[in-house]
């Protein structure tokens, strides 16, 4: 399926796959990822919960260059997400577990969740705030180019 046509801040989480098992695991070998080699399960896990795997990947490669990068290498962390672990950030066993508590977090509190918020123009506001020193218009628009190179 392809990307929609529209603004960066408009593309949806949610949705269709517009990413194949094969793509997934070329950009992951690209950056030399840890979690190379797991194309057909960040798919199905994708599939799954009703989120667009471009999107976990696009999420996994901005938050740490596909893990290669920050506390993600310690924490084996898919999304940085806020916990009681190093600096704050959340520890898990494997980047499996923690792939699948990313499903479940994007499709539970953001698609269906408190924060109602499924437009990329509404989610980084909250996932990645400035008042973290993220910066959010950079985080979008990084985010809608990778899903466009990565068309399948």
């Amino acid at each position: 399926m392809p990307v929609p046509r529209v603004a960066d801040s408009e593309l949806t989480l949610s949705g269709p796959p517009t990413i194949t098992p094969e793509k997934i695991n070329q950009v992951l070998a690209q950056y030399h990822s840890p979690a190379q080699g797991m194309g057909q399960y960040v798919y199905d896990e994708g599939v799954k919960h009703g989120v667009n795997p471009a999107m976990a990947l696009a999420f996994y490669v901005a938050e740490s260059s596909a893990g290669t990068r920050g506390l993600a290498v310690k924490n084996n962390s898919w999304g940085n997400e806020r916990g009681n672990g190093t600096h704050g950030y959340k520890p898990f066993e494997s980047i499996e577990k923690s792939l699948d508590h990313w499903y479940q977090h994007i499709q539970k509190d953001y698609v269906n969740g408190g924060y109602h918020a499924d437009k990329l123009g509404k989610v980084i506001p909250i996932y990645a705030p400035r008042s973290d020193g993220n910066d959010e218009s950079n985080y979008i628009h990084s985010v809608g180019n990778m899903l466009r190179q990565w068309q399948s």
